[in-house]
């Protein structure tokens, strides 16, 4: 649909830079499809990592692709969790990566993951770029929040302490 969008923005319109931008959003579109039928595929042959290896390859892919200093910490007492909540935290940290790289390009994440008494919290932070407040209404966030509603958890996303922060918790 987006290229449909880039060829009339281009064709009608003339606008090179409009149907650009429609042309990079599909290659992103394009590559989360990607990602996520990779994951899918993974699930149903079960050899899914435990969420602290997951997560590791994620902060790797990031910092690889980003060419950023990510960093992933792990407290607590390391246990299994509920397939959903694994789910659910891994597909918020990738969506919270993908928003640091969107909006506050070139700057470092923290990943971090805690293991606490009947929950489990991720929190992913990176400097807060100017625009990434305004960004905090978008349809990423929305549908974190939902995931993790399903999964009884919770989210909250802001700017904290000069810092934009993605703070999600679900129970075990």
């Amino acid at each position: 649909m987006q290229l449909e969008v880039a060829e009339a923005v281009l064709t009608e319109r003339g606008d090179v830079e409009g149907a650009v931008t429609r042309i990079r959003r599909s290659r992103a579109l394009a590559r989360e499809g990607l990602v996520q039928a990779r994951s899918a595929v993974a699930a149903l042959r079960e050899d899914v990592p435990p969420l602290p290896d997951a997560l590791s390859l994620l902060v790797a892919e990031h910092r690889r692709d980003h060419d950023v200093p990510a960093e992933l910490r792990t407290t607590g007492t390391r246990r299994p969790i509920t397939p959903a909540a694994e789910v659910c935290l891994l597909r918020t940290a990738r969506e919270a990566l993908t928003n640091a790289a969107k909006h506050a390009p070139g700057e470092p994440v923290r990943v971090e993951l805690g293991y606490g008494e009947g929950t489990i919290r991720l929190v992913v932070r990176n400097p807060c770029a100017a625009g990434q407040a305004a960004a905090s209404s978008g349809h990423g966030l929305q549908g974190m929040g939902e995931r993790l509603a399903l999964a009884g958890g919770a989210l909250n996303a802001g700017p904290a302490g000069g810092l934009w922060e993605v703070r999600a918790e679900v129970p075990e």
